[in-house]
């Protein structure tokens, strides 16, 4: 669980390395995390910015983040695309959002999807 420590200048430090505890959080709370209209590219780029700001202080990824961008063929865009049984260079909000009839629906997919990429080992 994430864990946060007030400091003097009245910020957050939080103490967790991984982006995944706040996006299943925000899993009952869509639109809390995501606006209505964005495309789920958004939380693509959470994680990317979340990934970037470990690597500029020198911090490693956690276990999550790195199962999910590690290794090509290992990683979630190889199980997306493997589960849905397609072949293609698009990336895997694209291939979410293409089968979903609607925003509300890609995101659901998404965190199901997701759910069952941390499951397996």
């Amino acid at each position: 669980m994430m864990t946060c420590d007030n400091n003097s200048n009245d910020t957050m430090i939080i103490k967790n390395k991984s982006p995944f505890d706040l996006i299943f959080a925000a899993r009952h709370k869509k639109y809390a995390f995501w606006d209505k209209k964005a495309p789920l590219s958004q939380v693509y780029y959470f994680i990317k910015g979340y990934e970037l700001g470990l690597y500029s202080t020198g911090v490693s990824a956690d276990e999550k983040l790195y199962k999910f961008n590690g290794v090509p063929g290992c990683n979630f865009q190889a199980f997306v695309t493997k589960k849905v049984d397609i072949k293609t260079n698009l990336p895997w909000y694209n291939v979410i959002e293409f089968l979903s009839p609607s925003l509300d629906d890609a995101i659901d997919y998404f965190y199901d999807l997701l759910d069952e990429f941390f499951e397996e080992e």
